[in-house]
């Protein structure tokens, strides 16, 4: 179970996260909570996710090093 923390997916369906963008074509991103609905494969060597804010109709895909935990 260890080794597949390691190696897997950081975080979990349903998990509250905050979204940092890396790119300015997502620069647009609103400074909220985001939820984790998905996990994806590995893109360019780094897993990917769909996440949802709160307020936003549409999900987006936000690969893990753009992706924090939440406190809450």
């Amino acid at each position: 179970m260890f080794a597949e923390n390691v190696i897997g997916h950081k975080f979990k369906i349903g998990q509250i996260v905050y979204f940092r963008p890396k790119s300015r074509s997502q620069s647009f991103a609103p400074s909220e909570t985001f939820q984790i609905t998905a996990r994806l494969p590995k893109h360019e060597g780094e897993f990917q996710y769909r996440i949802k804010g709160a307020y936003e109709e549409h999900e987006r895909v936000a690969v893990e090093s753009a992706v924090s935990r939440s406190s809450t």
